[in-house]
């Protein structure tokens, strides 16, 4: 029971969700509480404006980015290993391989190599 409430949960607490919920409440208050109606409808779209602004998104994914960086030099390793998924390729009409959104692990790879790490 605690698995599934801890899977269920989250999803009303998200903004989508919890937008979709909001208008959920509007959708069923519309009639007799047009006042409540018209608060939710308006904290679902602040809600929306809000977390699908570019900066309030880098902000919340840097905060969680700076707890974990590397303390110190990195140590020299046998190899480097770069997980797959970060280009994509040269099928037309890409005339060459190229870095896809999740490119930046590749990129990185190489940066550590030119640096001498491995």
């Amino acid at each position: 029971m605690f698995l599934f409430l801890s899977k269920l949960l989250p999803i009303f607490i998200y903004p989508l969700g919890l937008s979709c919920l909001l208008m959920l409440v509007a959708l069923v208050t519309l009639w007799r509480r047009p006042k409540l109606a018209s608060a939710a409808i308006a904290s679902a779209l602040v809600i929306l404006l809000l977390s699908s602004n570019g900066w309030v998104a880098n902000g919340i994914a840097q905060s969680l980015e700076w707890q974990h960086l590397p303390s110190g030099e990195l140590p020299n390793a046998a190899a480097i290993v770069v997980l797959g998924g970060g280009i994509k390729p040269a099928i037309y009409p890409r005339p060459w391989v190229d870095v896809s959104e999740a490119g930046d692990r590749v990129l990185y790879g190489a940066e550590l190599y030119n640096q001498g790490k491995a």
